[in-house]
């Protein structure tokens, strides 16, 4: 499961600057399906990103991510977007996305180093908390042994 969305990469790059930055072939479009190649730089861009968190998550958790935190989609998102730019002809990456970039990867590092988590305990182990205690068993222990 990709972290970054097309409708998130949109949030911080507008599509028509999406396409000029990938649009190689002059397409006009990002084509889904079947992928142009326009649009399979986005993708490898987007795979690109998701492996950047991962490389800092490993260890910590469990990967890939099963249910992504939307902090981390919007981290795979804007490094999606700092990967096209870097990718692209164009000569600078603009403040806005170089500045979200850097705040990333301190982010990711916070992770790292165990200063943030994204799961509560309970989540990050695998492990469920229940509030029933032997004395609400419908049978006792002594009948359910007997069996």
């Amino acid at each position: 499961m990709a972290y970054w969305t097309l409708s998130g990469l949109y949030g911080i790059v507008p599509a028509d600057r999406v396409l000029q930055l990938v649009d190689h072939e002059d397409a006009g479009s990002l084509v889904v399906s079947p992928p142009n190649a326009a649009y399979t730089r986005v993708v490898n861009a987007g795979t690109k990103a998701d492996t950047y968190i991962d490389t800092y998550l490993r260890g910590h958790y469990t990967l890939p991510l099963i249910t992504v935190p939307a902090m981390v989609s919007e981290m795979s998102n804007t490094l999606t977007a700092w990967f096209l730019y870097l990718l692209s002809d164009i000569e600078e990456i603009p403040a806005k996305i170089e500045e979200a970039y850097k705040s990333v990867i301190r982010m990711l590092e916070h992770i790292r180093d165990d200063k943030i988590r994204l799961f509560d305990e309970e989540q990050a182990s695998g492990t469920i908390q229940v509030n029933k205690t032997s004395d609400d068993r419908l049978f006792p222990k002594t009948v359910l042994d007997q069996y």
